[in-house]
């Protein structure tokens, strides 16, 4: 730790509340006081950052210093000293909008003692409310002051505790469990009187009863941590409040027991249940609105007196670690605005005894703003006159009411004043009337900007700072004519909460028939998402009776936005299982004014003639057969499409007879042709053209057509029949049909009946394209199995193929680390701010060895890596696999067995022209469609050339004869749309079919009435949110068929139930609930496992709460292997903090120094922005944000935020202000030069647009400007050499034109000339390597010797005489030989091992000469084999001759290559290892060869990612030793015998690991693996510390293999795998 023992960063923030002249003083109080606070308890400050203005854009600035800080050791001095500063800077009587506060950056300044359970931790009181200009607005207090005083009055007296005392009556604690989610509960008691009691005849008393309430704050949902250390008030002073802001309200929850119960049954612990309020304040009578709990965005705890400075400092501690969010210190003083009885927010709004919200269109100050800016503005439209003005009004009340469903964060700023609320209409109306679409995009900016809060300030400011930002840049969000050419529509979006009502900006999507019928103008229909709290899908579970009745509310009364009521219309099914719907405008104003003529009453909140009529005229739902089926008819409706632009008149279209054939299981035809229409291509070609397809002409459309759905394919024959009637002019068959027949349609295809409309147009859903296909989990689990059961060989061949896929990933990996193409390559695909082009190999750069690229390439890397262990996707090669639409054969000439695959060679071709090359697969293929579940959805098909389908491309096409459809055959499927992934590698092929599973499903009938459709509809929009139960089915499937296989009983079982799950939506069948005991079949007393998985493959990410077992199947193969490759990331990430970064000496210019100290100031400014923007969002280093590849990351924004549905998502956000930060500061540079930015750029595309300087590039800087540029990157670099932070390097290349140009002058003239463009690998080597021998030398000559001691056998001088042979032969090998040698040594590999050191040599020469195949499939050898009696002879005779030297470059691309192939699966699953082939007779068998396979994985990939040989340190290097990093990390659950000594457990995890610190505890709810009351099994939280490595090793020690061969059956498999789990512990067996 160096001489000062711990160090750390403390950042000052001081908000800029004053002009900035007048702020000096209020800057200097701050930064004077705070060193002397820190020296008085020996906490010393070693180095002091410049005081900076940091501004993001948009935002409030403020001023920012950093302290660099030491002391021997930190403990809880550390929150005296801060309380001593922040009582010191209270004597300046600053006000509280001008306090400054500190942030503690690092980890270092908190104690990492590993404290899983903190329990009952006494508080004074509970708050929530909001904190605006360094206040803290209290919006509701639970407290118990008159108790507190009388405890701590207690304490001081040393007097008895009274019995409310000893049973915890009135009195609030706290209880961390930092293991788990939901981390931190505060609970208490009190008495509750006229409490309604029902009794067991549901007669309801009123009684007093004790009340128990919890307050759950999930760990995921913290955003700020804020601690006032000198609070005070008339409560007392110097007392602690934590302040927690969050992402979503706070969980409550809340049971009751009658006095008898109290009495009977004291220490049970009661039921509780979610409730939305705390009936309590700070007295018994005191009782809150919800609003004033879900409307606060910070919950805060205060501490009783009674808790020491010692147990806040370890609680704040493990906070840090656990949430890894800054903890900060502020003095934050307090003032009411209580939200009970009496609203304050608007309350210039009461009229006539209502409440009315402040954009009531009657409501004062509003009423006079709506008339002003929105004034009647009549204009035809169509046959009818229309308000435009209407439209506009809808739009700036929706984001107004967007604004104030934020809560509080935005009601206490302009809602409590009158004064405000009508300040802030003003400038809204100011900009209005200067660019009414610019002040809308504003008011969008501004409510993106609360979601991604930090330091808003002011909202008025900051609406007005938007503005002119989007002004000076000519900014709107509105749809672009491109995008409203291809069909995108603006919807807004609302979410309901149990507790909240938010709204969200317009978003972007493409539109669909309700969409383009009923909501022209954006104003009329909106999306819906039911959510709970914290964001998730609402879950039985959890929300139960809330579930019901929020949803329940919301389908039943609708909902009021910006003076217009809406209701509930429909939903898509897609939208349903995302718990989503569509609610449309009830009724209009001329309709409520007739209802009110009528009945003289305003119209009751079911009154909704507008959805009535838009049902009825979308389609006659009412004869379909029940609810459920009408729901999912009616949502083909809202299925995102696009017109296709050609009208497809009555006499166009036909509808002919379905194929059908065979019978299902109830005596039911099957039908072939199920879902598939008929399209002339003349039509096909007249859709392409309007849809501006270019020259590509789809061979199939999905989509929707009045009450039809499916998809249209190309038969020729209506072509031939429209030019047979030209060519023989011949007449129409009747007035009402043409022989020009566009489409022909089948009965499978109509859904319902649907009006016929003039101008009637096929809406498209999706066309047919070239698609790349890919393996996952649940695929990949099928192969595995069914391959299994067929055969050895079968087995064998398919999973080698898919672990050889697997390596073709993981070499592309390796290529984008180290081949300046694929790195090039890969920097292009991601978001474009500097012309990677630009940057030539020819001026000498070399991307894939500057670290600004490498990091965005790592981050890329990491990313594919972590989405592949969660989900195992490999793709399969485009020349092997696509994914297709299917059709039917309209010919009749496929037989049963056979399809015909037609493929686009080029995938990049997404609308290929008819002349594109194309292929005819013949042979066999493999054939299914996603989800596959059971073995007999993964089948072969024999692939046949019918030279009468060659019209078809891109499209599977299945045969109309047969037993029973093929795409039936496959997961139940059908041809409306469904996509099949054929994959014709032959290498992947099953040897047979298993049999198909049967699909069918009952048909439920229950007819309705049309007045009884709403109530329906909403039932069983209840009742699916409440039983869906797809998703975990799946999982459960996958889970137990990987430990008991794809044909037990249990895997069938639930491959039933996911057929009622997936058919739920049309049948209303739920399944039912999954088995979550073993049972015993009384059939066969076969004992069946439970459905819901006992314990969980270790290849499930997420998982908490269920023990893990290491998966012997493909899946858990392939997982471990991903693994081992983020393990290796994850340290190099580490080992990137602490290695130097290399500064490109050629970027070098002189008098560049003059440019220096502005360069620094800059680069303090860039950097403060960019660490903010960081924070903000948790994401951890710089190559994430500027890659896009951001792995984790706190603040996403509201709801299911990865929304395909939607073009805004938090990840999008980030890139927005990222390309704007970097926008601003590359105009800042040239800022200063004449003629500015745009007089010294120019446009370098075609595309690119004027305005933007991203688009635009300095081709001719000055001397002036290069200086600049090359001070810039300097100064960064320079910065990140001495930097503990985490490093940032984007800054350098903000000027990346112009340093480009420094670097072509540097090339132009200088002597020697220096490509760009060497793999950055082998030079590394290059050098480390001659430099090793320096640092070596004597050890050198001693191995090139080759001298066998005299003791030595037979074999070790045979051994050394072939590589002596080899050495002499080849110059230059020895040095080769000599670093393997080494590395192995350093690396432990010969101790205790059968394989010696000239093992290693001989395996070296072995796969020099391609004894072995090389990974990539290089078969071209390094050198040759040697011929023994060749070399003898020569060596006799006297003219022998060694070959040429071998180069530098070669022999590190030799050595490469070689730890390459060691660390491949090709080595490791070697049958054995033999030197037969050099005439050395040795020979291994039992995988001795393991060792060298996972040392040099671990190194090939630390040599890949960090350019380093750490292994092999040499003089040089800048830390020859790099300290393994302590960290902690996340816990995980393991299963033992339930009397197993847990002190042993303990003592032998640490031992065999080397884990720093172990914790262990029972999990609060213990699993019995049977019904006896005797627990069998217990189930352990485990948390540790300790490096990556030992962490691995401890993962390794308690994973289990589950047995799946075996003849231990049924329950008695749990208490096996606990047993086993016991004895590998205290055995040690770690597995390798």
């Amino acid at each position: 730790m160096g001489d000062e023992g711990y160090r750390g960063w403390i950042k000052l923030e001081i908000p800029c509340s004053l002009p900035e002249r007048q702020m000096g003083p209020i800057v200097k109080c701050h930064v004077a006081k705070l060193e002397p606070a820190l020296n008085e308890y020996n906490i010393k400050v070693l180095t002091k950052g410049q005081v900076q203005v940091v501004e993001e854009q948009d935002c409030e600035p403020f001023y920012e210093t950093n302290y660099e800080v030491a002391t021997s050791r930190f403990s809880h001095d550390l929150i005296a000293a801060i309380q001593t500063y922040l009582k010191d800077l209270s004597t300046d009587h600053l006000m509280p909008f001008q306090r400054g506060n500190l942030v503690l950056h690092s980890s270092d300044f908190w104690s990492s003692e590993l404290t899983c359970h903190l329990v009952d931790i006494p508080l004074a009181a509970v708050f929530f409310g909001n904190i605006q200009g360094g206040t803290f607005i209290n919006h509701w207090e639970v407290s118990f002051w008159d108790d507190v005083r009388r405890r701590k009055s207690a304490r001081t007296r040393n007097t008895e505790p009274t019995q409310a005392d000893k049973i915890g009556m009135n009195q609030i604690k706290v209880e961390f469990e930092f293991d788990k989610i939901d981390f931190m509960t505060v609970h208490f008691k009190h008495f509750e009187n006229d409490f309604e009691v029902a009794d067991k005849d549901a007669k309801r008393t009123k009684q007093t009863v004790t009340m128990y309430y919890q307050i759950t704050v999930r760990r995921t949902s913290i955003r700020r941590i804020i601690v006032d250390p000198v609070v005070q008030d008339c409560n007392g002073s110097d007392r602690i409040r934590v302040h927690f802001e969050l992402n979503c309200p706070v969980l409550i929850r809340r049971a009751y027991r009658t006095a008898k119960q109290e009495s009977e049954n004291r220490h049970s612990v009661p039921h509780y249940r979610r409730y939305l309020v705390i009936n309590r304040g700070r007295s018994a009578n005191q009782y809150p609105t919800a609003k004033a709990i879900t409307d606060s965005p910070v919950f805060t705890i205060e501490f009783d007196q009674s808790v020491g400075l010692n147990e806040i400092y370890r609680l704040l501690s493990r906070l840090r670690i656990r949430t890894g969010v800054s903890i900060e210190f502020a003095d934050i003083p307090s003032i009411d605005c209580l939200i009970w009885r009496e609203n304050p927010y608007n309350r210039w709004t009461f009229l006539n005894n209502q409440h009315l919200s402040p954009t009531h269109f009657s409501a004062p100050i509003y009423r006079d703003f709506i008339t002003t800016a929105f004034p009647k503005k009549h204009e035809v439209c169509g046959s009818r006159e229309v308000d435009t003005n209407r439209e506009r009004k809808f739009a700036i009340t929706y984001l107004l009411e967007c604004l104030i469903s934020r809560g509080a964060v935005v009601k206490d700023q302009i809602l409590l004043d009158e004064g405000i609320w009508h300040r802030f209409l003003e400038v809204i109306l100011h900009y209005y009337t200067k660019d009414d679409k610019l002040c809308e995009a504003g008011l969008e900016d501004l409510v993106h900007m609360i979601d991604g809060r930090k330091r808003i300030g002011s909202l008025i400011k900051c609406f007005d700072r938007i503005c002119q930002t989007r002004q000076r840049n000519s900014l709107v969000n509105g749809l672009t004519t491109e995008e409203m050419r291809e069909g995108y529509q603006r919807v807004r979006k609302i979410i309901f909460t149990p507790t909240r009502v938010i709204y969200v900006a317009p978003e972007t999507l493409m539109g669909n028939r309700v969409l383009r019928r009923y909501d022209h103008d954006g104003t009329r229909v909106l999306r819906i998402t039911f959510r709970d709290d914290d964001n998730q899908k609402m879950r039985t579970n959890k929300t139960s009776t809330m579930l019901e009745k929020t949803v329940n509310q919301y389908l039943k009364n609708g909902i009021t936005v910006a003076g217009r009521n809406f209701g509930y219309l429909g939903s898509s099914n897609s939208q349903m299982r995302d718990n989503g719907a569509y609610f449309m405008e009830k009724y209009s104003s001329s309709q409520c004014r007739e209802y009110e003529r009528i009945y003289q009453i305003k119209p009751p909140i079911t009154f909704n003639p507008k959805i009535q009529a838009a049902r009825k005229n979308l389609g006659r739902f009412e004869t379909i057969d029940n609810i459920p089926k009408m729901m999912a008819r009616l949502g083909q409706c809202f299925t995102q499409s696009r017109l296709s632009g050609v009208n497809l008149e009555r006499c166009t279209y036909m509808t002919t007879y379905d194929l059908t054939g065979g019978k299902n299981l109830k005596g039911d035809e099957y039908t072939f042709s199920d879902g598939v229409g008929m399209m002339s291509y003349r039509f096909a070609q007249m859709v392409s053209e309007v849809m501006d397809f270019g020259k590509g002409v789809p061979s199939c459309f999905q989509f929707r057509f009045r009450g039809m759905k499916g998809v249209i394919s190309i038969e020729p024959l209506l072509d031939n029949l429209r030019q047979w009637s030209i060519s023989y002019n011949i007449s129409k068959p009747s007035d009402d049909s043409s022989w020009s027949l566009n489409c022909m349609f089948r009965p499978s295809q109509i859904k319902f009946i649907s009006k016929r409309h003039p101008r009637d147009q096929v809406e498209i859903v999706k066309y047919s394209s070239p698609v790349p296909v890919a393996l996952n989990k649940p695929f990949i689990n099928i192969l595995d199995q069914v391959s299994e059961m067929q055969s050895l060989e079968c087995h064998r061949r398919v999973t080698n193929r898919i672990e050889e896929l697997l390596d073709r990933q993981m070499l592309s990996f390796a290529q984008q680390m180290v081949d300046e193409t694929f790195c090039r390559n890969r920097l292009k695909e991601l978001p474009r701010r500097v012309d990677i082009d630009y940057l030539r190999t020819t001026w000498g750069f070399t991307l894939s060895s500057e670290p600004f690229f490498r990091s965005l390439i790592k981050a890329s890397i990491k990313f594919s890596i972590t989405r592949q262990l969660r989900k195992e996707q490999i793709p399969i090669p485009c020349d092997l696999g696509r994914s297709m639409l299917g059709v039917v054969d309209e010919t009749g000439r496929l037989q049963y067995g056979q399809i015909f695959v037609q493929y686009t060679k080029n995938l990049a071709l997404k609308l290929p022209p008819k002349n594109a090359a194309r292929q005819v697969l013949t042979g066999t293929v493999l054939l299914t469609k996603n989800p596959c579940i059971v073995a007999g959805d993964v089948r072969i098909f024999e692939a046949v050339d019918i030279p009468e389908l060659h019209h078809m491309c891109d499209v599977v096409v299945f045969p109309q004869h047969g037993p029973r459809p093929h795409p039936d055959e496959m997961a139940g499927s059908d041809l409306d749309g469904d996509e099949y992934s054929i994959i014709w590698d032959q290498q992947l092929l099953l040897d047979k079919n298993e049999d198909p599973y049967d699909f069918t499903s009952e048909k439920q009938k229950a007819s309705f009435k049309e007045d009884e459709i709403d109530d329906l509809m909403r039932e069983f929009y209840v009742k699916y949110l409440k039983l869906d139960s797809v998703g975990q089915i799946s999982n459960s499937h996958l889970h137990n068929s990987d430990q008991y296989g794809l044909n037990a009983r249990v895997c069938m079982d639930l491959a039933k139930k996911n057929c009622q799950a997936v058919d739920f939506t049309k049948s209303g069948q739920p399944p039912d609930e999954l088995e979550r005991k073993w049972r015993k079949d009384e059939e066969t007393g076969e004992m069946i496992p439970p459905e819901r998985a006992e314990r969980v493959p270790d290849y499930h990410m997420g998982n908490d709460h269920t023990p893990m077992y290491v998966s012997p199947r493909l899946c858990g193969k392939l997982f471990r292997e991903f693994k081992a490759i983020d393990d290796v990331l994850k340290i190099s990430e580490e080992r990137d903090e602490q290695v130097e970064i290399s500064i490109d000496e050629t970027i070098k210019i002189d008098g560049y120094t003059e440019y220096m100290a502005s360069a620094k100031n800059d680069l303090a400014r860039y950097n403060a922005q960019l660490r903010s923007m960081m924070e903000n969002y948790g994401i951890k280093t710089e190559g994430e944000v500027f890659s896009g590849c951001i792995v984790d990351m706190r603040n996403r924004i509201s709801d299911k935020d990865q929304d395909d549905m939607s073009f805004f998502n938090t990840n999008q956000m980030i890139e927005t202000k990222l390309t704007n930060l970097f926008k601003k500061y590359r105009e800042i540079f040239f800022e200063e030069f004449e003629g500015g930015w745009e007089g010294n750029t120019e446009a370098f595309s075609r595309y690119g647009r004027d305005s933007n300087i991203l688009q635009r590039q300095c081709r001719a800087p000055t001397v002036q400007m290069m200086k600049k540029a090359v001070a810039w990157y300097r100064a960064c670099y320079e910065e990140a050499r001495i930097t503990r932070e985490n490093k940032k390097l984007s800054f350098a290349w903000l000027a990346y034109d112009v340093i480009a140009k420094v670097k072509q002058d540097k090339s132009l003239t200088s002597d020697e000339v220096k490509m760009g463009g060497a793999n950055p690998l082998y030079t590394m080597l290059d050098d480390h390597r001659s430099q090793y021998l320096v640092d070596n030398s004597r050890k050198f000559e001693a191995f090139r010797q080759f001298s066998t001691p005299k003791t030595s056998g037979e074999q070790v001088k045979r051994a050394h005489r072939i590589i002596k042979m080899y050495t002499e032969t080849y110059p230059g090998l020895d040095a080769v030989l000599f670093m393997l040698d080494e590395w192995a040594r350093i690396s432990n590999l010969f101790e205790n091992q059968s394989l010696r050191e000239y093992h290693l040599s001989l395996l070296f020469i072995l796969f020099a000469t391609r004894q072995f195949s090389s990974v990539d499939g290089n078969a071209a050898k390094f050198f040759n084999k040697v011929d023994e009696k060749s070399y003898k002879q020569s060596k006799t005779i006297g003219d022998f001759e060694p070959s040429l030297y071998i180069e530098e470059k070669g022999k590190s691309q030799m050595m490469v290559k070689f730890l390459e192939f060691l660390a491949s699966r090709k080595f490791r699953k070697m049958a054995n290892l033999s030197f037969c082939a050099l005439d050395f007779s040795s020979i291994f068998m039992r995988g001795e060869w393991q060792i060298f396979h996972l040392a040099a994985l671990k190194t090939y990939y630390n040599v890949l990612f960090n350019l380093r040989f750490e292994e092999l340190p040499v003089s040089t290097d800048p830390t020859t030793t790099v300290r393994s990093i302590i960290r902690e990390n996340e816990p995980f659950v393991i299963e033992l015998p339930a009397n197993c000594d847990r002190s042993l457990v303990h003592r032998k995890l640490v031992e065999h690991t080397g884990v720093k610190e172990i914790f262990m505890r029972n999990m609060e709810k213990s699993v019995r693996s049977s019904d006896d009351v005797q627990k069998i099994n217990m189930r352990l939280l485990v948390s540790t510390r300790g490096t990556l490595e030992s962490m691995y090793k401890l993962r390794q020690l308690v994973a289990v293999k589950v047995p799946i061969k075996t003849y231990v059956t049924g329950q008695d498999v749990s208490t096996q795998m606990a047993r086993l789990c016991y004895e590998k512990i205290v055995r040690g067996h770690i597995n390798i």
